[in-house]
């Protein structure tokens, strides 16, 4: 029986491979960039840890990516897009104290960002205080936006640091354990998504 190159249909299926060739590996590069003048970037991220145990968290920079003030929050929620929701509400509430006029909120929920732009698709148990928080955002310009995971690793720390530590904290000061990924950002270092 003569050798043949390519394996038989037969051979796969009894490894348990499909005898497709694999397509390559496509890498999209990601790095944070600051945003244009006059806009204050916010990058915010939620987390949930167990039932019923959740954190957020948000960080503000300016056009040339100087550190604003950053918070996080350990919250009693339900799932991980009600802590994401909340990161949102909170980032809009900081806005207005803070009389930011210009305000780019990044997040890496697409769920989040399709409740901002159809609140009526949003959970009824957050219904009232989004819309709430929806219609306070008209006081100002903002705008929301998608980045991936890998780009959004300083609101990913502090989300998970509100997770991990009772009540809520504002930082005026960049924390410790921010800097290396606040570096990364700084130096616009990319990292890489694998699709």
């Amino acid at each position: 029986m003569p050798c043949s190159s390519r394996p038989s249909p037969q051979a796969f299926a009894l490894l348990g491979l499909s005898p497709l060739r694999p397509s390559a590996l496509n890498f999209i590069p990601i790095c944070w960039t600051p945003p244009p003048i006059p806009w204050i970037k916010c990058n915010t991220n939620g987390s949930f840890r167990s039932p019923n145990t959740g954190g957020f968290g948000d960080i503000f920079r300016d056009s040339e990516s100087n550190f604003m003030g950053a918070f996080a929050f350990n919250v009693e929620v339900p799932s991980a897009i009600d802590a994401e929701i909340l990161a949102i509400m909170e980032a809009i509430r900081v806005a207005l104290v803070k009389r930011w006029t210009h305000v780019w909120i990044e997040t890496d929920s697409t769920l989040v960002i399709k409740y901002f732009n159809s609140p009526s698709l949003i959970p009824w148990r957050l219904k009232i205080a989004w819309l709430n928080s929806i219609h306070l955002a008209h006081q100002i310009n903002i705008r929301i936006s998608h980045i991936f995971r890998e780009g959004n690793a300083i609101a990913d720390k502090l989300a998970n640091y509100g997770a991990m530590n009772e009540g809520s904290i504002w930082w005026r000061m960049l924390p410790g354990f921010l800097r290396p990924s606040f570096g990364n950002d700084l130096e616009s270092r990319t990292s890489y998504r694998v699709r």
